[in-house]
């Protein structure tokens, strides 16, 4: 344990792209925590497997088990004999990279690198889907296929409707089996009018960079699992229509476990037979955090230094762009994350089917004592630069109505905060009336697509500042104290300081600093994927 040295936050060496192997040399066991177990997909559909995809391994065991009845019982999902449109021919496969779940932020501006576009086999009026069809068949060769919505659920299927977005309804699909999360979004389409003018359609191109990104993380521990994709064309069924109807139902009968305002998204019975949606599904990965009760501190650490060990991952595979790692899935898949936009709304909490003893953890050890795993469900606002060197990232500065939100309101603020790192460099917050047309052309020649994990540090200070809240509006007054004498709360506070010039720099600051006050150990670091050894290169001064 490194606990009796003072850690010097502002300065890091930099770290040989060797280590990366070390890093991630293999798959190892991930913590319980922060398991991403894949269930099978509910589609009956097998994928189609390509041999340059680099999940090929475990995408053809996965993704063709079935959630499904069998020996004559009625079928739990999409039919098998179900005729299927496929929008290229075999040799011109598409792959199906999917977008993070519960997207709450406006996704209308994306930067993506581009590539030629392939023109061929694209039926008439669908020219506006060819980006995101060749980022599927670049990405893992085979189509994606236009349906109808009796093909993708059945209306005996028990779907329920859990969540909106600002451009996708969020349903659960269970069976005997399993659950599976839907995520559907109504595309834009000249061909369909009214999308056009409809505020909760999206743009064929704002969902480019977030679907490749999210199929990139599929298989990194802490990270929402992708099952599937489907481009589905007419008026939902049925059983959309009665979920979409229940969901209002429950707003109306006051049930506390539901958000305090009513649908605004579009009856599904008023969509045209020429609409176009996208649905992804999803693993389910449990309970929105902004609905999950923060009523100890068990839950409270283990949600804050779980989410600190998903980034710092990510942040470290980042470190090594230049290193191939032909050994390791997740060293290959994504290099520079960070995520922008790490709200509560964008992080999912379960527990463990078998919760693992706590008893054998040293008494300074608040990490893994809960039994609960974390997922992070969306990456709407995300930066990563893929295996082929593509940066995806969503340029903030095409609406900057984010910035603009309410003042000293915590989310708002990150926002700001973060756009007024960027353009100074500094930990310094410009006010909402700054952030205005003119101040564009105050950016000292940076943007968006740069990589500065210090943004990773900001949502953890705003994850650490919401779980505190809610843990203590549940405590008496007089019992505040034990919280904030816990041994080093004082100085992570110090670091998270904006003012403070020895603060964090990057998740895995957040990580190292947690490792030295004995809150998380080697061994649960390591349960996670991450070399320890590696922390080691981050430099220290005597206190």
């Amino acid at each position: 344990m490194r606990g009796s040295q003072r850690r010097t936050y502002g300065k890091k060496k930099t770290v040989g792209t060797y280590a990366a192997t070390a890093v991630f040399g293999g798959p190892s066991e991930s913590s319980p925590l922060l398991q991403n177990q894949r269930s099978p997909s509910l589609s009956l559909r097998p994928r189609q497997i390509s041999p340059r995809d680099p999940l090929v391994d475990i995408s053809a065991v996965i993704e063709n088990l079935s959630i499904a009845d069998t020996g004559g019982a009625a079928s739990a999902d999409v039919s098998e004999t179900a005729a299927v449109k496929t929008l290229t021919t075999a040799d011109d496969r598409i792959i199906a990279n999917v977008s993070g779940l519960l997207a709450v932020a406006d996704n209308e501006s994306v930067s993506v690198s581009r590539r030629p576009a392939n023109t061929d086999n694209v039926p008439h009026g669908l020219g506006p889907l060819q980006e995101l069809l060749d980022a599927y068949r670049y990405d893992c060769g085979y189509p994606l296929e236009l349906k109808n919505w009796d093909e993708i659920i059945e209306g005996h299927l028990s779907i329920v409707k859990i969540a909106e977005a600002s451009f996708a309804e969020v349903y659960r699909i269970t069976t005997k089996h399993g659950s599976s999360i839907l995520k559907v979004m109504q595309l834009k389409m000249p061909s369909d009018p009214p999308s056009m003018d409809s505020y909760t359609a999206v743009e064929v191109k704002s969902i480019v960079a977030e679907i490749r990104i999210m199929n990139a993380m599929t298989e990194i521990p802490g990270f929402v699992s992708f099952k599937d994709a489907h481009l589905v064309q007419g008026k939902p069924g049925t059983a959309i229509s009665k979920a979409w109807s229940s969901y209002l139902l429950r707003f109306s009968e006051g049930k506390p476990d539901v958000p305090d305002r009513s649908s605004y998204f579009p009856n599904p019975n008023t969509y045209a037979d020429q609409s176009f949606f996208l649905v992804v599904e999803l693993g389910d990965a449990g309970e929105v955090l902004q609905y999950f009760r923060v009523d100890t501190q068990d839950k409270l650490f283990d949600i804050f230094i779980g989410t600190a060990v998903i980034l710092s991952r990510a942040e470290q595979e980042s470190e090594f762009e230049v290193c191939i790692c032909p050994s390791s899935i997740a060293g290959n898949l994504v290099t520079r994350l960070k995520h922008r936009d790490l709200h509560e709304n964008n992080i999912c909490i379960s527990y463990r089917e078998t919760a693992k003893s706590s008893t054998s953890l040293p008494g300074t050890v608040l990490f893994g004592r809960s039994g609960l795993e974390v997922t992070l469900i969306d990456y709407g606002l995300s930066r990563a630069r893929l295996p082929t060197g593509e940066v995806m990232f969503y340029d903030l500065e095409e609406d900057l109505v984010i910035f603009r939100g309410e003042e000293g309101k915590p989310q708002f603020d990150t926002y700001r905060r973060m756009r007024s790192h960027l353009f100074t460099g500094r930990r310094n917050m410009f006010k909402r009336s700054w952030h205005n047309e003119e101040s564009r052309a105050k950016n000292n020649g940076h943007t968006w697509a740069e990589y500065i994990p210090y943004t990773n540090v900001l949502w953890l200070k705003y994850i650490f500042g919401w779980l505190r809240e809610q843990y203590l509006r549940g405590l008496a007054f007089e019992n505040h104290d034990l919280f904030y004498n816990i041994s080093g709360i004082s100085e992570l506070s110090r670091n998270f300081d904006m003012r403070s010039k020895q603060g964090f720099n990057s998740a895995t600051e957040v990580l190292i600093f947690s490792l030295e006050q004995g809150w998380i150990t080697d061994e649960q670091i390591e349960q996670s994927g991450i070399d320890t050894t590696i922390l080691s290169e981050y430099s220290t001064v005597e206190a």
